[in-house]
């Protein structure tokens, strides 16, 4: 009995003080939240570091103190705050769920995407565990990480079904890796079964997407004519309007292959654009194979040609077909033999401009792309020519790989007429930024 006595003391002195450093633990959490209440976030930090002191192992605490560091806009310290929560309680969700939001701000997309896993896989409610696979989703989406999509899909099907936006999700995905017919028997059934109200935009993007792909230009000016104008106004890019817009665009940096693709949807989109079908036989008639027997006429006559002047014009015009026919290197070589001739040769623009087009379509970037980079900084050359150049470079830059240099350029490039194929371009670097390994 004497024994038992002392071992009940000492269990209810522990109870007692346990209860006591509880007690002062949450005192200093509403301090800590009155603190916040009165934006003095400094003062709501020490409250919580005091309670730590108290409950070193408190993963809440923790917590708090990182969604107050997130509030002050201070993304490092609140991540560490973060990081300590997680470790003293590895299954917490909604740590690791404020970890990935922040990292999302941060635009850190592999951690922001790591971290909403990591909550995904804590969590054991299926509501949350679809609310962090849709993380992912918009992650993945927002980046261009297209081709990523579908196994996060396939996951959060598992979890809560099919729906409408998984749906859109995978056409998207499909679209992407150039299953069209797949896209299309996705989206299809999402907009036979949804009224086409102002939100509902994207989907009918994903399927006009397959269409046009699909060479469904008939459905496509079907669907344009039966749906209101607040969704049509959203699918302007599926128009022959925006399609002639960027074979012009294309044109004018002489990359004919591009400006053909685009005549091509044009004209299947509106057989009656007179415009388009112009510049289409226009541009399709450069390509004549008889061209090459002017080449070699011109060939054979130039070991003779004493002239400066009379070789530089053959010289220009060997290169002149040469690039209609589709050889960028060939270009390139009799440009180059047509600027040595002379200085005043070295310095024709059009001359340049021309060598710098070549460059870019062999994926070969050289001396005129450098060239075009200096021009752009003359004050000499106006506005207009300046736009020009601004996009060339940009395609340059983008069919090279320097994606920073592409859309630095294209920035530059959007105005006027160039708008819509700068965003076109926007929307193709994000493709290929997205098929990176990350």
């Amino acid at each position: 009995m004497k024994r038992i006595l002392p071992l009940a003391l000492a269990l209810v002195t522990s109870l007692f003080i346990s209860l006591q450093a509880q007690a002062q633990v949450q005192e200093l959490i509403d301090r800590s939240q009155f603190m916040v209440e009165n934006n003095r976030y400094e003062d709501a930090i020490i409250m919580l570091n005091n309670a730590i002191k108290i409950e070193p192992n408190n993963a809440e605490l923790s917590y708090k103190k990182a969604s107050i560091y997130s509030s002050m806009a201070r993304f490092p310290e609140a991540i560490q705050a973060l990081e300590e929560a997680t470790e003293k309680d590895p299954a917490y969700t909604e740590a690791f769920g404020l970890m990935g939001d922040l990292y999302s701000q941060s635009k850190d997309v592999a951690k922001a995407i790591e971290s909403y896993d990591k909550a995904f896989k804590a969590s054991k409610e299926i509501e949350f565990q679809y609310h962090y696979k849709l993380k992912i989703i918009d992650q993945l989406e927002s980046y261009g990480m297209i081709r990523d999509l579908k196994k996060h899909v396939e996951d959060a099907k598992k979890i809560i079904g099919d729906t409408f936006e998984l749906s859109y999700y995978a056409a998207m995905y499909y679209n992407e890796v150039g299953d069209h017919e797949k896209a299309l028997e996705l989206s299809e059934k999402i907009v036979q079964d949804i009224q086409p109200v102002t939100g509902t935009e994207m989907y009918y993007e994903q399927y006009c997407i397959a269409l046009i792909n699909l060479r469904e230009f008939e459905t496509v000016r079907k669907l344009q004519d039966e749906l209101p104008g607040n969704i049509t106004f959203h699918l302007q890019d599926f128009t022959d309007t925006y399609y002639l817009s960027l074979a012009n665009a294309y044109t004018s940096i002489m990359d004919y292959d591009e400006s053909i693709k685009a005549l091509e949807i044009a004209i299947g989109l509106n057989p009656l654009n007179d415009e388009a079908a112009q510049l289409h036989k226009k541009l399709v008639s450069m390509k004549d194979k008889e061209s090459d027997k002017v080449i070699d006429a011109y060939i054979k006559t130039l070991a003779s040609e004493k002239n400066i002047a009379d070789k530089s014009k053959k010289l220009l015009s060997i290169a002149q077909l040469l690039f209609e026919a589709g050889d960028f290197s060939g270009t390139v070589e009799y440009i180059n033999q047509y600027q040595e001739l002379s200085l005043r040769n070295a310095r024709d623009i059009n001359v340049v401009f021309m060598r710098a087009s070549a460059e870019m379509q062999a994926n070969e970037n050289g001396l005129a792309i450098e060239q075009v980079s200096k021009i752009v900084r003359n004050p000499q050359f106006s506005s207009k020519q300046k736009v020009t150049f601004y996009l060339l470079l940009g395609v340059a830059y983008k069919k090279a790989g320097d994606y920073d240099a592409a859309e630095q350029a294209l920035k530059n490039a959007y105005a006027g007429a160039y708008k819509n194929v700068v965003k076109h371009e926007f929307k193709a670097i994000r493709k290929l930024r997205g098929a990176q390994p990350q």
